[in-house]
């Protein structure tokens, strides 16, 4: 089983290893793979899994997927299960959308059996920005009138553990959170916690 994906600086790794310890995963997006390993699963994964971790250096990542990717053709690897963003295709305004899209590319012109993640935004990014955004009464934001279903790292490991879980199948998931959100729906939560908080 080949793992490609962006290094572990998102976490949503470490929170994948402890669903996939405990055999067991409970995505929360419809139609995403889950299961239980056998002990049969278990062997096939000990016999034919890799992990890449490339960096999240921002124009160098494709490079070293399409290199693991390689290796893992040439190593026999039956499965590969990847982490990618929502909707790469041409044209996005994102800068790395296109990394992405030329992993699963490479991906599904390999031949080797696999499922494609579509990770949505994470809600834990909000926190970076929503906290200031809240005390001087400006958020500074591209996304205009658009909506996000964030999604959290502990659905996305979720979702990833149940991948890792289940036979490859040559499938694309996108895993979202349960509503789609604009920033104004999202600063007026934000205000309702915070003016909650104060009161308590």
């Amino acid at each position: 089983h080949s793992d490609l994906g962006p290094g572990p600086a998102n976490q949503v790794g470490s929170v994948v290893t402890v669903h996939v310890g405990d055999g067991q995963a409970v995505p929360s997006t419809p139609g995403a793979p889950t299961g239980r390993r056998s002990e049969a699963r278990r062997q096939r994964q000990a016999d034919h899994h890799i992990r890449s971790r490339p960096t999240d250096q921002i124009g160098t990542r494709l490079a070293g997927h399409l290199v693991a990717i390689e290796a893992a053709k040439a190593a026999g690897i039956k499965e590969i299960a990847y982490t990618s963003m929502p909707n790469p295709e041409a044209p996005s305004p994102i800068s790395f959308a296109p990394e992405h899209f030329g992993t699963e590319a490479a991906i599904k012109a390999s031949g080797i059996p696999y499922t494609i993640l579509r990770m949505n935004w994470y809600a834990h990014n909000l926190l970076g920005s929503l906290p200031s955004a809240l005390a001087f009464g400006q958020w500074y934001t591209s996304v205009g009138d658009g909506k996000v279903n964030y999604v959290t790292r502990e659905d996305c490991a979720k979702a990833a553990a149940g991948a890792l879980l289940k036979t490859a199948s040559n499938q694309t998931y996108t895993v979202s959170g349960p509503a789609a959100l604009s920033a104004a729906e999202i600063a007026a939560t934000g205000l309702d916690n915070r003016r909650r908080f104060l009161e308590n």
